[in-house]
């Protein structure tokens, strides 16, 4: 198998270039032929053998055709001989329906899309309407996100992702040359589904590139850590609402984001609240190995959180809100669930966990572990492959 992923960025910006560059290690390690191309973002970390496609070769009608981008990259699979095409986060800057009927008809590949976001039902990705769930654009109605301004409260930004969706679902179905699409969680899936996608999904968890701890249970802080980006689909203001009536509790945050000016101004007057700003790897690890749980009070609908596989793999349990495919990843004794607008019961449940035994927190632990494993490079290559599959059946 000879493989090309295709992503909006190949430096490490978000959840889908880390799924990207664990996928690229996984191939890697099996001795396939692989490369990624996509966009350098400028001051962020390459991702290993990848080709800059250069800003030159985007176009401000980039969304529905782009004659010299899409023949760059058809002319090097036709060159490198791929046979497998992965695409991530490809919206926006690549013009998907010329792009998938391009490859399809002009080379002998199978293409795969993987799904970060709900981008497929949503024209701004994921489906909020300021800090409140919106399902208006079910079965292609897309028209909702012009009027509702769901793009940054912009009625050009919504209108110009509106026309997008309606281009590549509506007066065309750029879905139609993809061979399969995978998910990385059973309610991503589902909810699309709901929403009026038609074609076949397939589930699979993202891969985990870590290592399990062999650290105690006994050296736990009494703390909640927050890992993720600033920003109002993240929860930050229920977050800090959490912060200030958790007094008892240490609360150590971990990010960037549009609301960190919001944050720093908080956290200032907050004594128990310690803020890190963006950490490496690294460091994210060795505070993931001290604090007691995960605390992921997003608003959105996540799909499979990388920081809460990352969790799990150091023995860390999550307390998590009850949105999007989070649950499904907690359930099983790995943690639990909440409802993040309800801040009196959210307080209730982070005082259950954090009352547990040291006897009960040892399972919770174990279980995240154990989970963690199942994701793990190698378990995760021979459920890929076998999705993967014949490139011919779909």
């Amino acid at each position: 198998m000879r493989i090309l992923q295709i992503n909006k960025y190949i430096t490490i910006n978000g959840g889908s270039e880390v799924v990207m560059k664990n996928l690229y290690e996984i191939f890697s390690l099996n001795n396939f032929h692989i490369k990624n191309i996509g966009f350098h973002k400028p001051n962020q970390r390459l991702i290993d053998n990848s080709i800059d496609l250069g800003v030159e070769n985007l176009e401000v009608q980039g969304f529905f055709v782009n004659k010299k981008l899409v023949s760059i990259i058809v002319d090097y699979i036709l060159k490198e001989k791929i046979d497998t095409v992965i695409c991530h986060n490809v919206y926006h800057h690549f013009p998907i329906y010329q792009l998938f009927k391009e490859i399809k008809e002009k080379c002998d590949v199978q293409i795969i899309l993987y799904l970060h976001d709900y981008k497929i039902v949503c024209p701004s990705y994921n489906l909020l309407r300021g800090s409140e769930i919106c399902e208006s654009c079910s079965n292609k109605s897309f028209f909702a996100a012009t009027l509702y301004k769901c793009k940054d409260n912009s009625l050009m930004k919504s209108f110009v992702l509106t026309l997008e969706s309606i281009y590549n679902n509506k007066i065309h179905d750029a879905y139609d040359y993809v061979d399969k699409i995978i998910s990385p969680s059973l309610f991503l899936k589902e909810k699309v589904k709901a929403l009026g996608f038609r074609h076949k999904i397939e589930v699979l968890h993202n891969p985990l590139d870590v290592t399990i701890t062999s650290e105690s249970f006994s050296k736990k802080e009494n703390s909640l850590l927050f890992v993720g980006r600033l920003s109002e689909e993240k929860g930050i203001r229920i977050l800090l609402e959490l912060a200030k009536q958790l007094t008892q509790y240490e609360i150590k945050i971990i990010g960037d984001g549009p609301l960190k000016e919001l944050l720093v101004s908080e956290v200032n007057s907050l004594e128990n609240v310690q803020y890190y700003g963006y950490q490496e790897k690294r460091t994210i690890e060795l505070m993931m190995k001290r604090s007691k749980y995960l605390l992921v009070p997003s608003i959105w609908y996540e799909n499979n959180p990388m920081v809460i596989l990352e969790a799990f793999s150091m023995g860390l349990p999550v307390i998590g809100a009850n949105r999007g495919g989070i649950p499904e990843m907690i359930v099983g004794g790995r943690g639990i669930s909440f409802e993040p607008k309800d801040i009196d019961e959210s307080i209730k449940v982070i005082n259950i966990m954090m009352s547990k035994s040291e006897e009960e927190y040892g399972k919770l632990s174990e279980a995240c572990q154990s989970f963690a494993k199942e994701n793990y490079y190698t378990a995760y290559y021979h459920k890929l492959i076998k999705i993967l599959g014949n490139k011919n059946e779909k």
